[in-house]
């Protein structure tokens, strides 16, 4: 009795453990951003697009597939792939797809797969900053079965700015009133006289990320890497620990370091959204959405009438206003 009692615990401490592992779109574009940057700039793949299939193809690195083969963007075996496989239902069930060994593969061969297929040539004639095009050529090819699949990434393009990857310099102040710009994700600032250079930033710094102010629903917040003391994050930015896991919906000694590279908030959240409503993707949570969209949990739940450990579904819509 006591052995069985022992291994219930043990799988729930797992299942709680995965599902705080869980990344929201905005962790995943912080997380990968320097990966779709530097693909871009090799294969001419706009970062926007990468980012944005990325985060529709792999439920924001949480799917299964994306967890067991680190495949993000959906690539099936083709009779040309000569490297692992792992079978997953799809379109049919049991489908052959590839398998990488890490992420960084999947991203060079989705840039390498689009590079060299004819049916995609078309696209590489199009600007990198025409996110449009790009999305509605893919869907043209054959990218997606989803009839809607252009329409899916230019709304996840536009809610989280992703087309700001896509550009050359990246200004974060206001040049007239030295004030932050409101972006959605925080990019390498202007030095004096000289033009931004856009750096490839895999995986976030654990310094340089505590500096980068960044405005999400007018709200200030930072994107704090993994293993980071909270108190460290709390006095960087002269607030008690209390108030900042406050700011962030935590309870006050539940927490002491950063499971995961993830949006830290430092002002209280607002209690309304910019948007109407949220569509939910899969595995999101309402703390997920919370602050994905900079809203205080308890004024989301009440908005939609939520218990506490809520079960959202893939395509619920979560009223924000």
């Amino acid at each position: 009795m006591m052995k069985k009692k022992i291994i219930t615990l043990f799988s729930l401490c797992i299942s709680f453990f995965a599902v705080a592992q869980k990344l929201t779109p905005l962790e995943y574009c912080a997380k990968f951003a320097g990966l779709a940057k530097s693909e871009s700039a090799r294969s001419g793949v706009p970062a926007a697009i990468t980012l944005a299939q990325g985060i529709l193809e792999s439920e924001s690195g949480n799917s299964e597939l994306a967890l067991k083969s680190n495949n993000h963007f959906g690539i099936k075996c083709k009779s040309t792939w000569q490297g692992e496989k792992v079978y997953h239902d799809d379109d049919a069930r049991g489908e052959c797809f590839r398998k990488y060994s890490k992420v960084e593969d999947s991203y060079v061969d989705h840039s390498d797969f689009l590079k060299n297929n004819t049916r995609y040539a078309f696209l590489f004639s199009l600007d990198k900053q025409d996110y449009t095009g790009w999305a509605k050529g893919l869907k043209k090819a054959g990218y997606a079965t989803n009839p809607v699949y252009a329409q899916k990434l230019i709304e996840l393009i536009e809610k989280y700015k992703l087309y700001e990857y896509d550009r050359n310099t990246g200004i974060t102040k206001d040049a007239e009133n030295n004030t932050p710009i409101e972006v959605a994700y925080p990019v390498p600032p202007v030095e004096e006289n000289k033009i931004a250079v856009v750096v490839p930033e895999p995986e976030l710094s654990s310094t340089a990320s505590l500096e980068k102010i960044i405005y999400i629903n007018e709200t200030k917040a930072i994107l704090a890497p993994k293993d980071i003391a909270w108190l460290r994050i709390a006095e960087k930015h002269n607030l008690s620990l209390s108030k900042l896991l406050e700011y962030n919906d935590l309870g006050k000694n539940n927490q002491d370091i950063v499971e995961q590279d993830r949006l830290v908030f430092l002002q209280r959240k607002k209690k309304q959204g910019v948007q109407q409503f949220h569509v939910v993707q899969e595995p999101e949570t309402l703390y997920d959405i919370a602050q994905a969209e900079g809203i205080r949990l308890d004024s989301l739940r009440k908005k939609n009438n939520l218990p506490e450990n809520a079960k959202l579904k893939k395509g619920d819509k979560i009223l924000l206003k």
